[in-house]
């Protein structure tokens, strides 16, 4: 069975959740194949959203592409740094279904169904959602860090890119 990990990242720019000032996030996600080389990247920008949303939208995207891609069964690991999207997808979530979403405060209800039917794709037949302390410098050399690294720049550059047409 193929086995395939995923990193994602979510970042914002300085002002994120002030009001009245421009904010952005941006998502980032690499997937790569059991040799850890890198089949794809994807960025996104949504200007008026937060780091969280992006970590989220990141984490949906990246299972929605790789389900549109994928033909076989396989095993994924999953990383991020975000313990929100983490303890959301693994835990959580099944306490908001649970309760039918009754808690109206649950932010960006969408992304996390998204996310949540994604991770779902019968071909998928096993995730493992690993969670990993981010910028990690003494260790950014090293697997997992390296990949962390990399989407957080890609996120980052997207966001600057931005900002510079402000």
């Amino acid at each position: 069975m193929k086995k395939y990990t995923i990193f994602t990242d979510g970042a914002a720019c300085n002002n994120n959740g002030a009001p009245n000032i421009p904010r952005a996030s941006s998502g980032a996600a690499i997937l790569l194949d059991s040799h850890f080389e890198e089949l794809w990247s994807l960025t996104f920008l949504r200007p008026e959203e937060t780091n969280q949303y992006g970590e989220l939208k990141a984490a949906a995207r990246a299972f929605e592409f790789f389900n549109k891609n994928n033909t076989e069964p396989c095993i994924i690991d999953f990383y991020s740094d975000s313990k929100y999207v983490i303890d959301g997808i693994t835990q959580w979530i099944y306490g908001w279904k649970k309760n039918n979403w009754k808690n109206n405060t649950v932010a960006h209800r969408d992304l996390w169904e998204r996310l949540f039917n994604a991770s779902k794709n019968g071909l998928i037949t096993k995730i493992n959602f690993i969670h990993i302390r981010g910028h990690q410098n003494a260790l950014k050399n090293e697997f997992p860090y390296k990949f962390n690294f990399r989407v957080d720049a890609l996120a980052t550059d997207r966001i600057e890119k931005w900002k510079r047409t402000l």
